[in-house]
């Protein structure tokens, strides 16, 4: 058991390492912002690339944090939760609106229920004037797990829709989800191809990973992988030739 949970935290740890190079953090993130990360991901066992976990830096300011699924994910893994339901009451328009959850778990008498107010945290930012009841219920549903399962997710990150900069941080969120979904695409790509004049196309078709340490990496080492087939195919040639002559 002990050994299965260090291959897990190993794994995880790889995955985080991975992802703070695919996402370009690897060399703005300080050193305890990396240690911190990698801490955060390795305690709880998020992994980034699930999208269970985001690693966010803006000019010095640098973020973690989480989706609320990651909460309702480790709360259902627990055994414990019987089920569980978000309701609003009020309205934007009379100022009182708020979202209410209720969390039923197996070994409470008693539901569980917490509830956050609009007014305290509102954005007023795009997508909170678009979207006003979902977001609000983001927040309780972020905040009620945390609370109900305080001993499995209380010292987790808090999820984009309870800071600040909310707005900012979903628009950095998927913008990086593109990013990593289009290397992983072009990584595919890499591994397919036979010869150089391929991989010149791979090269020339993802011009904004070209600074993206795994994508150079990856292409350097198919690089010399194609011209090593080549050099043997030569080798295997001129043999092939020689023993005609014979």
């Amino acid at each position: 058991m002990k050994e299965e949970k260090t291959t897990a935290i190993a794994t995880v740890n790889k995955e985080a390492t991975k992802y703070l190079h695919a996402m370009g953090l690897a060399t703005k993130l300080t050193a305890p912002e990396t240690d911190q990360f990698l801490e955060i991901c390795k305690a709880y066992q998020l992994n980034p690339f699930k999208r269970e976990i985001y690693g966010l830096k803006y000019g010095n300011q640098f973020s973690i944090i989480v989706g609320f699924e990651t909460y309702l994910k480790r709360a259902e893994r627990t055994g414990k939760l019987a089920g569980w339901n978000v309701t609003t009451q009020g309205s934007i328009k009379n100022g009182d609106l708020r979202a209410i959850i209720t969390i039923h778990r197996h070994d409470f008498k008693e539901p569980f229920i917490h509830d956050v107010w609009f007014v305290e945290y509102n954005q007023n930012s795009p997508i909170w004037k678009s979207k006003p009841i979902t977001m609000i219920k983001k927040v309780a549903m972020s905040q009620g797990f945390r609370l109900c399962f305080s001993d499995e997710i209380g010292g987790m990150p808090y999820t984009a829709e309870e800071i600040a900069t909310e707005d900012i941080i979903h628009q950095e969120i998927e913008s990086r989800t593109k990013t990593s979904d289009e290397l992983t695409r072009a990584l595919k790509e890499i591994k397919a191809c036979s010869d150089i004049e391929c991989l010149k196309s791979v090269w020339n078709k993802h011009k904004k990973l070209q600074k993206n340490v795994d994508f150079l990496n990856a292409k350097e080492s198919k690089k010399a992988e194609i011209a090593e087939a080549e050099a043997e195919a030569q080798t295997i040639e001129v043999i092939n030739e020689n023993t005609e002559d014979k």
